[in-house]
């Protein structure tokens, strides 16, 4: 599997498609703070106290019966390409369950993530990027309105490059 990936940018032009959830379905944006960095467990600690200490960042959790669904990030200006500003967002890294895929908890993640930044920030730019073989992501994003802007390459250091 070769380290490719796609970057994408949603257009600020492109009005917003709410993707509301079904009633047995809770959406969530956390707001981590110093003594809660994480609602769930799920992801790394150490990972939550890095993007702590270096960057602004919301953490999106869907449930279900309060059974974890999905969970998705927004961070500000972390991930850091020359052509990114420090007001800029990237959407990700997202994971949902095996038994909850298929029913639009990405696209609803990313619905809501699009609305925050609008709400909380006028002139700020999002981006995400997938893995090139990532074909279901990579469909979600498109769907919701993302333009391929270019691709990445990840070396054997965890860098991401643009290529």
């Amino acid at each position: 599997m070769e380290n490719k990936y796609i970057l994408w940018q949603f257009p600020f032009s492109k009005p917003n498609v709410e993707l509301p959830l079904s009633s047995e379905f809770r959406l969530e944006i956390f707001s981590p703070n110093k003594f809660n960095l994480r609602k769930y467990r799920f992801g790394s600690l150490p990972m939550y106290v890095f993007w702590r200490i270096f960057t602004e960042y919301k953490i999106v959790y869907i449930t279900h019966n309060n059974e974890l669904a999905h969970v998705n990030h927004v961070l500000r200006g972390y991930w850091k390409f020359p052509f990114m500003e420090e007001k800029d967002y990237v959407i990700g890294p997202a994971y949902t369950f095996p038994k909850y895929r298929r029913m639009g908890l990405y696209k609803a993640s990313m619905s809501a993530i699009i609305k925050f930044v609008r709400i909380n920030s006028i002139d700020s730019k999002i981006y995400i990027f997938a893995h090139i073989d990532n074909v279901p992501s990579n469909k979600a994003i498109e769907k919701m309105g993302f333009l391929k802007v270019g691709f990445l390459k990840k070396d054997r250091f965890g860098k991401y490059m643009i290529i």
